[in-house]
């Protein structure tokens, strides 16, 4: 079937195509003359600057967000992703500086080397370094190419710090770690109230600046564990080592993963 346009513009053609094709076709660029007979065998080109104003309206893709889904973290959700990513690359004889850099362009993340307290400490960041572990994460590789030098990280500005465990020890975050299904149901005449009580103590035990050595005796170096409840939940809040931290949720993952296999069972 013909159709015979008089002199519209290409948002009026591209409307009418619209309508009658039921899906989505680009927005046409200059309309024909007048009187003139467009067939089914047209060929009429895309107005570009028409078009991408008219995709930039249309929801994107779920495909498209998955594969961009690093665009919409945080820079600490970017550097959290990127520690438990596994890395395979042998670093032979590289500097410090050498692995900040190379992570900086392959994790996307900001890795910098805190050079001051380097100095300070008389460590030499441009020595190389020999690691070589195969599908281990960031962290891991981290841990293992620091110890030696008396080095560790931490995050501090949105960034991953290399820096001493001085250093490291006076940085602290506030974080909270949401507990609700390890205390929300009584077990054994031991009230929910006295479980999170108890968690508390075990963190304080095991997780404080020394090993072995309860916080709430350390009055040099307290840490204020509060339970909280948010709604339906009940949270701790304090302010610890970033590393500590990292710990402590992998703590409490371990714990969670025992309720629910004795959930499952019973």
């Amino acid at each position: 079937m013909a159709r015979t346009f008089s002199k519209i513009g290409p948002a009026a053609i591209a409307a009418i195509a619209l309508s009658t094709l039921g899906g989505c076709v680009p927005p046409l660029g200059p309309p024909p003359s007048a009187g003139t007979t467009v067939t089914a065998n047209t060929t009429v080109s895309p107005n570009t600057t028409a078009w991408a104003n008219t995709t930039s309206m249309m929801p994107l893709d779920p495909g498209f967000l998955q594969t961009n889904t690093l665009t919409a973290l945080s820079p600490e959700e970017r550097i959290e992703t990127a520690l438990d990513e596994a890395v395979s690359t042998p670093f032979v004889g590289r500097s410090l500086f050498d692995l900040a850099a190379y992570f900086r362009r392959s994790c996307s993340i900001n890795l910098v080397v805190d050079q001051v307290a380097l100095n300070e400490a008389g460590i030499d960041g441009h020595l190389p370094a020999d690691v070589t572990l195969s599908d281990v994460s960031l962290g891991c590789l981290l841990d293992a190419m620091l110890e030696p030098t008396d080095l560790t990280w931490t995050v501090r500005n949105e960034s991953l710090l290399i820096t001493t465990e001085e250093v490291a020890a006076d940085i602290r975050v506030l974080k909270t770690h949401d507990v609700t299904e390890l205390v929300s149901s009584p077990e054994g005449g031991i009230s929910s109230s006295e479980q999170c009580q108890a968690l508390i103590e075990m963190i304080e035990k095991h997780f404080a600046p020394a090993p072995g050595v309860s916080t709430r005796a350390d009055p040099n170096d307290p840490v204020q564990i509060e339970a909280i409840t948010v709604g339906n939940a009940t949270v701790l809040v304090f302010s610890h080592q970033y590393r500590v931290h990292r710990r402590i949720e992998q703590f409490l993952n371990d714990l969670r993963a025992i309720a629910r296999q004795h959930a499952t069972r019973c």
